[in-house]
This record gives C-alpha cells, sequence and structure tokens, in this order.
C-alpha cells in the first residue's frame, strides 16, 4: 500500500469536510452539522492566509486529513503551527498513515521562514493518539488549554 500526502486541492472539500464530521463524532461523540463543516472547510481554502489542509491518498482515494492553522506568537517573532481535524479511516489506521502526514506538515513548516513550532492538542484519554505523537518526536507540554463557547 503506498501512501501519498499532498496539500489538500479544492477537489477534496467534500471528503475532508466528511473527514471532520467523523473526526468530531469519534472523538467526543458531538455531532457536528454537515453543511456548516463543509462551509467551514470551504471557507478555509478562500483564505489560505489562516492555514492549509493536507490529505493522504491510497490509490487515489482520500483515506486521511488535517488541517494546520497558524498562530502569531510574539514571543518568537513568527508562527505556531497548529495541526486540528487530524482523521484517518478506520482501515488505514496503525498504517503509517499519519506518521507520513506529520512528515509532510515538518517538510512544510522547515522551508517556512516564519515557522517556530509545532504544536496539536489532543483529548488525554486518546492514549493511542497521545503514543503516535510522542513516538514522532512530541511532548506534552505545561499549558493548560482553556475554552469558553
Amino acid at each position: 500500500m503506498e501512501i501519498v500526502v499532498r496539500r489538500a486541492m479544492a477537489a477534496d472539500i467534500e471528503t475532508i469536510a466528511q473527514n471532520v464530521v467523523a473526526q468530531a463524532y469519534e472523538g467526543s461523540q458531538e455531532q457536528l452539522e454537515p453543511a456548516t463543516v463543509l462551509q467551514g472547510v470551504t471557507s478555509l481554502f478562500n483564505r489560505p492566509e489562516r492555514g492549509f489542509y493536507i490529505v493522504a491518498e491510497v490509490d487515489n482515494n482520500v483515506v486521511g486529513s488535517l488541517l494546520v492553522v497558524y498562530e502569531w506568537s510574539d514571543w518568537r517573532n513568527g508562527d505556531h503551527w497548529w495541526i486540528h481535524s487530524v482523521y484517518v479511516q478506520i482501515p488505514f489506521r496503525r498504517q503509517g498513515t499519519y506518521s507520513k502526514m506529520h512528515a509532510f506538515v515538518k517538510d512544510a513548516a522547515a522551508a517556512s521562514p516564519e515557522f517556530r513550532s509545532l504544536k496539536l492538542s489532543t483529548a488525554k484519554s486518546n492514549v493511542a493518539a497521545r503514543s503516535t505523537y510522542e513516538r514522532l518526536g512530541m511532548k506534552e507540554s505545561n499549558s493548560i488549554i482553556y475554552c469558553a463557547t
């Protein structure tokens, strides 16, 4: 099985949106409104200064996707890249799909003069994902993320 990773194109928008909906449900049993997610994914393609999506393909079919968004750091005078909305379809998990996407993001970051660090968040209970991220060189931070809705 050859896994090809690339920047997403407009033709991938619907599949990415489906992946985002699936990820939210699997990760937190949250039922997202598919039409709203589709608009959100489309919006990012229209605002590339906010970030970008990448996809993983097997036999020309998208089997995984993730979002990279930028956060400006005045401390570092550059961007922190946040990985969000990670999703790999079930048959392609534990096959190296995410590892290849992660490597693609790291290579893209290394080519960006404003890149300063790579960050992501995951549920504390998501032991499998945490193990993967740590195996790829990421470390748990000392920060706690607070949210308000």
